[in-house]
This record gives C-alpha cells, structure tokens and sequence, in this order.
C-alpha cells in the first residue's frame, strides 16, 4: 500500500489467528521503534532550526537506526511466521506445499551427491522415516533452513514468501526492495563509511528517503502478515 514519504507509516491491525500473534507483536515494537527514533531526529531538528545547516552525526545515526530497526523488525517477525505458521500452510496452502517438496528434492539430491563419495547421506530422509510423523520431521528441516541466516536481501524475503506460499501474493517492487537492503547492509556492515568523500567521511543521509525506505521495509511485513492471517483459514 502507497504510504506519504513525509510521515511512517502506522502499525499493522490485530491478527485474528492465534500462530500470528507473535510476528504481529514484533513488527509492532519495530514500529514503535522506528517512530521514537524518527520523533528524536524531528526534535533534534526542530530545537536547531534557528540555525540550520546540515544535520550533524548524532541526528545522521538516527536515521540510520530507524532503517536498521525496520529490517529486524521484518526479519525478526517473518522469521516468527515461518516458525509458528508454516506446519500448518504446508498442509492447507498448495503454493507452500510445493515449496516444501522443492525444498525435500533439493535436500535429498544434495545427501545423494554426497554419499557417492562419503558413504553416507540421506540424514533428511532418514531423520524422516525414524520420526513419529515423517511430515513434522521435513517442515522442522525446512523452517531451520529458512530461519537460519538473515532476511536481509531481494532473494531472501522471495525464499520466505515462497515458502509461506505468498510468491504471488505479495506485491514487492524488486528494484526498490534492492536499494533499501543495500542503504541498510552498507550501514550495518560498512558504518555507511565512504573514504572518498572530503569531509564526513561517511555516506549522507535524507530524511525523507530513510522514511521512504524504512516504510517499504514495515509495509512490507505488514502485507505478509495480513496475507499468512488470511490464508490459515
């Protein structure tokens, strides 16, 4: 949903299925997060602006977290989704099925390939078969692999949407998603730091587009949860 660039946008409205609550609470605090952290910038801005000029490192860090917590608040709160949402998709959404019987293949080819030249192999399968419920075994070896590294890039959050059978349901602008993770991941891993520039030292940042970038980041956990609420029935 478009949201004005000039304000953040506003926390998503109560699930209704009990397995979502827990994504809808951490996706909250990251809203609550990011409003507090933009409300200090605001503060900081307006008891200066008798003299202006640009903004000065401390009011530059807080732009910076705001997006920062955005991401984590996405990351944090799909990774819920997938833990406490995806047993139950797998059996009634045919787009996550198929996701999860991809996923086995792959696993299995991958063990296969392996055993030709260990002697061993198959552990998925055969962690399987020894299991009370073969099928609760495969989704637990699924859901460790999808929570098991950040949802911090493009083909990250399309892995966590196929998964949770969302890939087209969600409307995601690729290119732009791209952009925000990359703000993100040079700030994060990088300390925004550009060695070129003659002065800071360190990227500038506006604060119209961090809002901008930090909105596509909660809107966009705010549309996976509404669609994951929704499909469980």
């Amino acid at each position: 949903m478009p949201v004005s660039s000039q304000s953040l946008t506003e926390p998503p409205e109560a699930p209704t299925h009990d397995e979502v609550k827990n994504a809808h609470l951490i996706l909250v605090h990251a809203h609550e997060a990011t409003h507090a952290l933009l409300d200090a910038f605001d503060a900081s801005r307006g008891a200066r602006r008798a003299t202006g000029g640009n903004t000065t490192d401390e009011e530059q860090d807080l732009l910076r977290a705001m997006l920062v917590f955005a991401g984590a608040g996405l990351d944090a709160s799909v990774k819920r989704l997938i833990q406490e949402t995806l047993p139950a998709l797998a059996r009634q959404n045919e787009a996550a099925r198929q996701s999860l019987e991809s996923f086995v293949a792959r696993r299995l080819r991958d063990e296969a390939s392996r055993a030709a030249d260990t002697a061993k192999g198959y552990s998925l399968l055969a962690s399987a078969l020894v299991n009370d419920s073969p099928r609760a075994a495969l989704v637990s070896a699924y859901v460790e692999e999808l929570i098991g590294s950040s949802l911090q890039s493009v083909d990250r959050v399309f892995e966590a949407l196929s998964a949770l059978g969302l890939r087209s349901d969600i409307s995601v602008d690729r290119a732009t998603l791209k952009r925000v993770f990359d703000d993100r991941n040079a700030i994060v891993h990088e300390m925004d730091m550009d060695l070129s520039l003659p002065n800071r030292r360190r990227t500038s940042r506006r604060r119209d587009p961090m809002i901008a970038g930090t909105n596509a980041l909660l809107s966009l956990g705010s549309e996976v949860l509404a669609a994951v609420d929704s499909g469980l029935g």
